[in-house]
């Protein structure tokens, strides 16, 4: 028997990337990462409400993503502390919004942000901030943005550079053909998948 969570994060073309930057050192050491999952489930609860759910708290619904994100980029945690309010969606049964704070490895701390009721455009905007530079991009589009410290004498001594991400074509959002494809090779080649049971629980 196979199992493997739906990670989206891991798939994604902009935080591969990010998280190769980040283990060729491009950022130093990890001081600060951050990321949330937010917008608005008002107008789309799923087919059959399935969304509208007491077992379905939003931090566990979607907010994993951002976690899973996270602890892929900078290890298990080792304190979580949590704060959530019910007040974009009253008539629902969770919570709508939770902020939590996190405890990393190696003196890394970190923050996730997740609504399900916010008034915005969906985003997991995600920035992961080390010594060197801090990096910063949602989960769609074309580009991760660095920030670092100028090697020229000027001014303003920041410099950010855009750095382009190879999405194909037929590849947009949320790659679940990466996902798709991780599932199928792990069966075919007889190995644990890259996502397996554990990593959701």
């Amino acid at each position: 028997t196979m199992l493997m969570v739906g990670q989206v994060c891991r798939y994604n073309h902009n935080f591969v990337q990010a998280k190769r930057l980040i283990e060729t050192g491009t950022l130093g050491d990890l001081v600060f990462v951050e990321s949330e999952y937010a917008h608005s489930y008002e107008m789309n609860p799923g087919t059959d409400n399935w969304r509208v759910h007491p077992d379905r708290e939003a931090i566990i619904g979607g907010g994993c993503h951002a976690i899973d994100l996270l602890r892929w980029i900078a290890g298990n945690p080792t304190e979580v502390t949590a704060y959530a309010n019910h007040k974009y969606l009253p008539d629902w049964p969770v919570n709508d919004t939770t902020i939590a704070i996190y405890k990393f490895p190696n003196d890394v701390i970190g923050k996730v942000f997740c609504s399900i009721g916010v008034k915005r455009a969906y985003t997991m905007r995600t920035v992961i901030y080390g010594t060197k530079g801090t990096l910063y991009r949602d989960a769609f589009g074309m580009y991760l943005y660095l920030d670092k410290v100028s090697d020229e004498p000027i001014f303003e001594d920041m410099k950010q550079q855009a750095i382009r991400v190879h999405i194909p074509v037929t590849n947009k959002g949320h790659n679940t053909l990466g996902e798709v494809e991780e599932f199928c090779s792990a069966i075919l080649e007889g190995r644990e998948s890259s996502c397996p049971g554990v990593e959701g629980a």
